[in-house]
C-alpha cells in the first residue's frame, strides 16, 4: 500500500476545507439543537392540544 500512497506527514497542515469540516462537528450550533429538539417539541404540542380539546 505504501508503494501506491505515501504516508501522511504529521507536520503538514490540513487543507482549509478539512479544518472547517472538523470544526463543524465539534460545536453544537442552532441547526444541531433544532434537529435534536423538534421531535420532542412536536410530541409536547400534540399532548397539550389533546388535553385542551377534551
Amino acid at each position: 500500500m505504501y508503494s501506491i500512497f505515501a504516508p501522511l506527514d504529521a507536520n503538514e497542515r490540513l487543507p482549509r476545507e478539512l479544518i472547517m469540516e472538523a470544526n463543524r462537528h465539534r460545536t453544537l450550533g442552532r441547526r444541531e439543537l433544532a434537529a435534536a429538539l423538534w421531535l420532542p417539541a412536536v410530541f409536547l404540542i400534540l399532548a397539550i392540544a389533546s388535553k385542551v380539546a377534551r
